[in-house]
């Protein structure tokens, strides 16, 4: 109206109502693309990720390592567990001085990819836990 560009997306839910009938039947096709994605994306290791090692961002700074290896040990059998300190120890009165996250390796990757699933939308100590594929460098 102003000369502007205004993008819109359309979510899957909207588009398919969109095309509903009167008698509430629903367009096939426009469907089958988005559960074919979202297949791909289930529990797929990306390209250039270890596929055993999860990284766990948004570690809350009262967690411990203890903390992430119990978490992680209730769904699956756990290889390792890792949490970066800081290089630095400006604040030494506090007993856990890590970085904000942490890794875990698993012993395969299909409870990796189960621990991914289960654990996606985990809190801990009020903080929401960020689960990905660690990077091969990692």
């Amino acid at each position: 109206m102003d000369g502007r560009i205004v993008k819109v997306e359309v979510s899957r839910s909207a588009a398919v109502a969109a095309v509903a009938d009167q008698n509430g039947h629903f367009e096939e096709d426009l469907t089958k693309e988005p559960e074919m994605q979202h297949q791909k994306n289930h529990t797929s290791c990306p390209p250039g990720c270890n596929p055993h090692k999860i990284v766990v961002k948004n570690l809350p700074f009262e967690a411990t390592e203890k903390d992430l290896r119990e978490l992680f040990a209730s769904f699956s059998d756990i290889k390792s567990v890792r949490v970066p300190q800081k290089v630095h120890r400006f604040g030494a009165h506090r007993e856990n001085n890590h970085r904000g996250f942490g890794f875990v390796e698993f012993l395969t990757e299909q409870e990796a990819a189960s621990a991914l699933k289960l654990l996606s939308s985990t809190h801990l100590y009020g903080r929401h836990l960020v689960l990905q594929y660690a990077n091969n460098e990692q």
